[in-house]
């Protein structure tokens, strides 16, 4: 067997690997799309306004039947011993007390196999009638709660894939957008029925007053039910800052009773953060000077008191087109965050695995860098552009691992420092707490102390045990060392991986990604670092660089983005080069941001120097992905702890080029 035929079969194993993952993204594209496709058929099932719901149910059945291609749908009102079939409509079915034990105890769930399932899956099966199916409760407020299942009976089941947890959330969530729209729908029958009372009070001139009376004793109570019964906080805020004495009893619960008219910011104990951007965000409404909804965006969303998170929505109420205040709509989503964050941290830790079996040596060498980075930054506290630039690269690489909870909270804690360091040390305990889950999780896949396996082809196996049998020399010593070190390929892969999910993330052209490489070595502790670092280089590449699909058009370009990685031995160095075909750097932009600073800004070395200096950067706003003006720092800290110099090409609109001399120490041709 040859080498080519050795590499051949690479490529061909490397592409049906990426085929796996388009495919297992698509589906995952379809599902979600599927998904929002019932969320938005949804609330066209509860447009009638005459409060008749069994049309509903109906149509909620033909649509998870249709949309999901499942074989049977079914809502049923969950009473205390039977289920009563609303959609379709039949006599009532005894309830075992295992299966109301289990729907108390689990309102939304799946079932795969009822043997194998926990106790009362059977049981519910079998009132149900499938095998492999879904459920979901949908509460009413005073009336039984509607249980919502699908799927397939055992015949069919037989044929259809089981159901995964994603397909329970989903489907969970479509219950709860039911149950608020019939909440609504609940509501806006009532207040028909109301309108429709006070109408005929009004046809009665004689009993006006009478009527007027009772309307408005009719009303108050139906207010007060609704407000007692909605599952927000509901408070009216004058543009002054006061509440009114009328409020849902929840906001009591959450926040405590008041009487009067106090502030807002006195009642509620809200953080100097949300209350600076309150008071703002009044200012600008009482001003009447911006545009309301931009007045309205920017007050605060988000609140949090102790251990509990709140979103917050303003909604005007105006008299004759003035603004007399606001409707402070809050909802505890403490517990959907808990959730979304656990699912985050259950992907992250399915990423290590993947990451590992995709490649090991990488990931472990990932690791190892991200376990020193974590031990300085929990040592003797230095200065925070240290800190900052620290944070900053083990968000970049570990977001090419995929692990965007450790990279989220990368960033808050640069946020953090960014700030003043408010908040950085609760931040930072949260990342070294879900950093030691990540280690846990990596020392069970890998009980033993971390080692890089070996990749060695059978061929250069055999021609190692012939030398070892014939000469025994210092040669095969070092020939075995460097069976080791890792291709130098490899790293060069794992920034095209990175910078492909990127560009689809920040929904730049697509990307065609050249990677070229010789067949050297490269010694892993010494090289690690500067792959770490050259992830930023990548990062500005997509998100500085390149253009979008329209601007690349509009200026005569492909629509595809185009970025080359390239590594080669060149005599005694060693050089990497990294280059796109994007907007190129616009050197009269930094030349006059190093004036402004007061920079050296007459050569073009001097602009490059400036470039890779801490805190330059010439964005005003800060994302995820750059804007701090770090990333090309630690570039340039990590070439010259390799004794090695930068260079840069870029010309305005065509590209940049960045090439990377390093000395060659610690490579080795690979032709062992």
């Amino acid at each position: 067997m040859t080498a080519d035929d050795d590499h051949l079969r690479d490529k061909a194993r490397l592409l049906l690997q990426r085929e796996r993952e388009l495919f297992e993204l698509r589906l995952r594209q379809e599902q979600i799309g599927v998904w929002l496709s019932i969320g938005q058929a949804l609330p066209a099932l509860f447009s009638h306004r005459d409060g008749r719901l069994a049309q509903a149910w109906d149509g909620i059945r033909k649509l998870l039947i249709g949309k999901l291609r499942l074989q049977r749908a079914l809502l049923l009102e969950l009473g205390p011993l039977e289920l009563q079939p609303l959609a379709p409509v039949g006599p009532a079915r005894p309830l075992a007390a295992a299966a109301r034990g289990l729907l108390e105890a689990r309102p939304a769930g799946c079932c795969n196999d009822p043997k194998a399932g926990d106790p009362g899956v059977a049981e519910l099966a079998e009132v149900l009638g499938l095998h492999r199916f879904m459920w979901a409760s949908i509460e009413r407020p005073q009336l039984p709660p509607i249980l919502m299942a699908a799927g397939f009976d055992a015949h069919k089941a037989t044929f259809q894939s089981p159901f995964e947890p994603s397909d329970v959330a989903h489907f969970g969530n479509a219950a709860q957008h039911v149950q608020s729209l019939l909440g609504n729908a609940l509501l806006i029958a009532e207040l028909e029925r109301v309108a429709q009372e006070l109408r005929a009070a009004n046809e009665n001139l004689e009993q006006r007053v009478h009527e007027r009376t009772r309307e408005l004793a009719v009303r108050n109570r139906d207010l007060r039910l609704v407000l007692d019964t909605v599952d927000q906080a509901l408070l009216t805020v004058s543009l002054e800052g006061r509440l009114a004495p009328e409020r849902s009893s929840i906001a009591d619960r959450w926040f405590g009773a008041y009487t009067g008219s106090p502030k807002l910011l006195e009642h509620v104990p809200a953080d100097k953060r949300f209350a600076a951007r309150f008071r703002l965000g009044l200012d600008a409404l009482s001003e009447n000077v911006l545009p309301r909804d931009l007045c309205l965006d920017q007050l605060p969303k988000r609140l949090q008191l102790g251990a509990r998170h709140f979103d917050c929505r303003y909604l005007p109420i105006e008299e004759q087109g003035q603004l007399l205040g606001l409707l402070l709509v809050i909802d505890d989503v403490t517990d959907a965050l808990a959730r979304a964050r656990q699912d985050a941290e259950k992907a992250e830790l399915l990423a290590v695995f993947s990451a590992l079996m995709r490649d090991k040596n990488g990931f472990l060498t990932f690791f190892e860098e991200a376990e020193q980075i974590m031990r300085r930054l929990a040592g003797e506290a230095p200065d925070s552009t240290w800190r900052k630039q620290l944070l900053h690269t083990l968000k970049g690489s570990s977001a090419t691992m995929g692990l965007r909870r450790i990279a989220e909270l990368c960033h808050a804690a640069e946020s953090n420092l960014v700030e003043g360091g408010h908040g950085y040390a609760e931040t930072f305990a949260e990342l070294r707490s879900r950093w030691s889950e990540v280690r846990g999780t990596l020392r069970a896949l890998v009980p033993a102390q971390p080692q890089h396996s070996l990749e060695v082809t059978e061929q250069q196996l055999s021609r190692l045990m012939e030398t070892a049998r014939e000469l025994a020399a210092p040669k095969l010593l070092r020939q075995l060392e460097e069976l080791r070190w890792e291709a130098g390929e490899r790293p060069l892969r794992r920034l095209a991986q990175h910078a492909q999910v990127l560009a689809e993330r920040l929904g730049k052209a697509p990307l065609r990604i050249e990677v070229q490489s010789d067949a050297s070595r490269l010694e892993p502790n010494r090289w690690a670092p500067l792959w770490a670092a050259l992830i930023h280089v990548v990062q500005n590449a997509v998100d500085h660089g390149l253009e979008t699909a329209e601007q690349r058009s509009a200026r005569g370009k492909p629509l595809s983005g185009r970025l080359l990685l390239r590594a080669e031995r060149v005599g005694q160095d060693y050089q990497v080069e990294i280059a796109d075909d994007g907007r190129g750097i616009d050197w009269a932009v930094i030349r006059n941001c190093c004036e402004a600073r007061g920079l050296a800004s007459a050569t073009h070395a001097d602009l490059l120097q400036a470039l890779l200096s801490p805190d330059f950067t010439t964005r005003a706003e800060v994302s995820e992905t750059s804007g701090r003006g770090i990333g090309l720092s630690v570039v340039a800290n990590a070439v010259r702890d390799l004794s090695g110099s930068v260079q840069v090409e870029s010309e305005l609109g065509k590209g940049t080029r960045w090439t990377f001399v390093l000395p060659a120490e610690g490579t080795h041709p690979g032709d062992v």
